[in-house]
């Protein structure tokens, strides 16, 4: 088989066949060297339809100052303030993908009549249920024209319109809903802070022993602790430096984990700004599916396109795993995350989103994106030499975590396997010049602000690579992309004021 490429010459290699560098037929070698070089580019000169250039940039496009003052966002990556991973350079992609003036014009023109039907603006929350109904029939006959395969309703509306209100269904949505990576094992209490005192004032709890200690089912609050039965969803540092630029509140969210094996909310704490010092839904995607999901994975596919050829063996496993990352994340600065586009106008963050997506990425750190690990740091699980994938959870009913680590295992057997057939020593990894020019790009360029971090692997060793696999190709992103798909049917199970409240 073979790839013929989108540029202004034709380059022509057998993708089907699989060479390291070192063994590349001499005959290829030109024509892989030239296709990466036009993958590369020059950095200069005009870049035309034809071309498909994959180049490191700044996210400098979400701001529109040209349209008004009030539109301008600072630019994203490549400072101190403002950290963040790499996206594509390159505009012409993002038109030739998204500026289709024909594509969606139909549905745009039912969803307008749909919208024109629904008020803003609502009194009671019977008023949500009919129009959430009415949504949901849209919807119906939306997915049985373009799919056949309806959206089902809501399994806890569907059985009990208000089993929403109990705290066994408010828990049971922490972990299995649409962000089951932010629940913590509570280490300390009351929960700490780790905002600047001098800059945000004292940012500690305000939740006491007496607020919690009569429910825990006999048990003392130190007991608790010790037994790893207090968890915290925490929300709380992230908002709070935005909180005086907008009418919100930060949370804390206090869990106990009962004998049963589930968990029941003890306390939840809504904070404002210190008087003297300068949510889960929002949390959710602005850091857990659009930071840790789309834009840290972004780099990787930027690096696997410029050193690494169609024939190597990394880009073969890599490819896949990357299919339509770059146009999701064009058409998201699109519509989505720019100047008054969908973010700003739906949630509560607005303008400020993007800056708190940057200030999370700041305590990114990537051998913790690792699922294994990842449970650990969160004290969501103990090591365990007994266990197949050497760990015990504390929370055994946790449907992500349980069905993560099996899936785990099975990709952890697989490329162990695939990398081993190609590199059959720590040399072979040593002397892979795209490899090791791969890597040294990712670091230095893609994640150009944390080039810098002591806990970057040096790509010296078969494990090392294998490793590297495991942690960014991580099973976060099912939980916190394709359960999403069905918040339009209960989004009324997490409150989001969809109005300023009065002034009194």
């Amino acid at each position: 088989m073979l790839q013929r490429c989108h540029y202004s010459s034709l380059v022509v290699l057998p993708v089907t066949q699989i060479y390291l560098p070192s063994e590349t037929p001499a005959a290829l070698r030109p024509y892989k060297e030239e296709e990466l070089w036009k993958l590369r580019g020059d950095g200069t000169g005009m870049r035309w339809r034809r071309d498909l250039v994959y180049d490191y940039a700044c996210y400098n496009d979400l701001g529109d100052p040209d349209k008004d003052s009030k539109y301008v966002h600072p630019v994203l990556g490549g400072s101190i303030a403002y950290p963040y991973p790499r996206r594509i350079e390159q505009a012409h992609y993002q038109q030739r993908q998204i500026q289709n003036p024909r594509a969606g014009s139909g549905l745009k023109f039912m969803s307008q009549e749909m919208n024109d039907n629904i008020p803003n603006d609502f009194n009671t929350f019977e008023d949500v249920l009919h129009a959430e109904f009415d949504l949901l029939i849209f919807e119906y006959e939306m997915r049985c024209m373009f799919f056949g395969n309806p959206y089902q309703i809501y399994k806890a509306i569907r059985e009990k319109k208000f089993s929403w209100k109990t705290d066994e269904e408010f828990t049971r949505e922490i972990l299995a809903g649409v962000d089951p990576v932010i629940v913590h094992l509570l280490q300390e209490f009351p929960p700490t802070s780790n905002l600047d005192p001098k800059v945000h004032g004292n940012q500690c709890s305000s939740i006491s022993k007496r607020h919690i200690e009569n429910s825990l089912d006999g048990l003392t609050l130190k007991e608790a602790i010790e037994n790893k039965q207090l968890f915290i969803l925490d929300l709380h540092d992230a908002f709070m430096p935005y909180l005086r630029r907008m009418n919100k509140t930060s949370t804390r969210t206090i869990l106990f984990l009962q004998s049963n094996g589930t968990l029941k909310p003890l306390a939840i704490e809504l904070s404002l700004p210190h008087p003297r010092g300068d949510h889960e839904f929002i949390g959710y995607l602005l850091i857990s599916r659009r930071l840790n999901n789309n834009a840290v994975i972004e780099p990787f596919v930027i690096a696997t396109k410029r050193p690494l050829s169609v024939l190597h063996p990394i880009y073969k496993l890599l490819h896949p795993h990357f299919r339509d990352i770059i146009p999701i994340n064009a058409f998201a600065r699109k519509l989505l995350l720019n100047a008054d586009g969908v973010l700003e106008k739906t949630f509560s963050l607005a303008e400020f989103g993007m800056e708190m997506s940057a200030a999370a990425y700041k305590n990114w750190v990537f051998p913790e994106q690792a699922l294994p690990v990842n449970l650990i740091k969160r004290g969501m699980a103990v090591e365990d030499s007994n266990s197949p994938h050497g760990l015990r959870l504390l929370i055994e009913d946790n449907p992500f975590v349980v069905a993560g680590l099996k899936i785990w295992l099975v990709i952890k057997a697989w490329i162990e396997d695939y990398c081993n057939f190609y590199y059959k020593s720590d040399d072979t990894v040593q002397k892979d010049s795209e490899l090791q020019s791969w890597w040294k790009e990712l670091r230095e360029v893609g994640y150009g602000g944390k080039k810098d971090e002591s806990w970057w692997p040096q790509m010296q060793t078969r494990k090392e690579l294998m490793d590297t696999y495991y942690y960014h190709l991580d099973g976060f992103w099912s939980p916190c992309n394709y359960l999403s798909c069905t918040l339009p049917l209960c989004k009324q199970l997490r409150k989001t004021p969809n109005q300023k409240p009065p002034v009194h």
